[in-house]
């Protein structure tokens, strides 16, 4: 499937999801998985994950229905720290694709798995790791921070000043990808006088 026939198809069910015709929803609600269905098996620092407060739907242009792990705006009492290293203290999950149910168009099957900040949007398209199906994969992370100092050390802006000087469409902290994306967004909208919902 070419990327205009993947917008087109993303457009429809959007539009779908969007609108409250029951018929076009009904026509186009098994496109999105269901986290239930999508997550077998999870658990976080050796205790189960509570699929309903752990995660936070995300809808994506590119990957359609994305779920999202200990993010900010998960029904949560605290936010969850590994304590220990190792592949048993992190967040293990064991996923259901339900490749029989991809359409005949679509050429790779699998997930796509992004590691962000939980005040952060994230952005699967441009970064994260594919994951085959019917494979084990593991990802070990170290987190690296960068601080940039305001003047007069140099010309960085603050997060809430970048936001003012140019609209932002994503929840969350600012970053760059959002950026972007937000800025490509106005230009279209400038242009064409429309603006796509993602």
């Amino acid at each position: 499937m070419n990327a205009k026939a993947t917008s087109d198809m993303n457009y429809l069910v959007e539009s779908a999801l969007e609108s409250n015709d029951s018929a076009l929803i009904d026509q186009y609600k098994n496109v999105f998985e269901n986290l239930t269905e999508f997550i077998e098996d999870c658990s976080y620092n050796t205790m189960k994950c509570n699929l309903t407060s752990n995660f936070v739907p995300v809808r994506n242009s590119a990957y359609g229905m994305c779920f999202t792990f200990n993010h900010l705006l998960a029904n949560m009492s605290s936010n969850m720290l590994v304590t220990r290293a190792g592949p048993n203290f992190g967040l293990r999950l064991r996923l259901n694709v339900h490749q029989s149910m991809y359409m005949h168009t679509t050429d790779t099957a699998g997930i796509r798995v992004v590691v962000h900040d939980q005040h952060e949007h994230p952005f699967p398209e441009t970064a994260g790791y594919s994951a085959k199906v019917g494979t084990k994969t593991s990802l070990g992370l170290t987190m690296i921070e960068t601080t940039r100092l305001p003047s007069p050390y140099g010309k960085c802006m603050m997060d809430k000043d970048k936001q003012r000087r140019v609209p932002y469409f994503f929840p969350g902290n600012y970053t760059s990808q959002g950026c972007i994306y937000s800025c490509l967004a106005m230009r279209i909208a400038q242009r064409c006088g429309c603006l796509h919902q993602e």
